[in-house]
């Protein structure tokens, strides 16, 4: 056994994504893995698959945009709010109060974590793309080897 196998039954492998009201969970070391007793369904079933994991991959990176350009909104926001305000001495904020004044309110904190997770909810679903992407021509060269131990 590799030094890797061993961690198949990890968490890392599970995937679990909220998008709408769909929760979807996969375990991905075993959704990769090929059934090579059972190739022909192998076949049937990858393309369906791997069209799931790309369609979602790029919902969720559509929503990482959405919530990027709400970020940039409610830094606007904030940012002409913290231009309105004064420092101790009475003084409108310099620039820089302003952009860490922005940078440290709850609102802006809150939709840039939406945006941080969004994209690791985006970047956890490329990852099982390419691993089908490899499953796609591990099947290809244990078919391709079947026909020919067949002749």
């Amino acid at each position: 056994m590799g030094k890797i196998q061993k961690y198949y039954k990890s968490s890392i492998n599970i995937l679990s994504i909220q998008y709408g009201k769909e929760h979807i969970t996969l375990n991905i070391a075993q959704e990769a893995k090929i059934k090579e007793d059972n190739i022909e369904d192998e076949i049937k079933r990858q393309p369906a698959s791997y069209a799931f994991l790309f369609m979602l991959h790029k919902k969720l990176l559509t929503e990482f945009e959405r919530l990027k350009l709400r970020r940039k909104s409610i830094y606007g926001i904030l940012l002409a709010e913290a231009k309105r305000r004064t420092n101790s001495a009475g003084r409108p904020l310099s620039d820089n109060d302003a952009k860490a004044w922005v940078e440290s309110h709850r609102k802006y904190i809150r939709i840039s974590e939406r945006c941080i997770e969004a994209r690791d909810q985006a970047d956890q679903v490329q990852a099982a793309v390419k691993s089908f992407e490899q499953k796609k021509d591990l099947i290809q060269s244990l078919s391709a080897n079947l026909r020919n131990e067949r002749v």
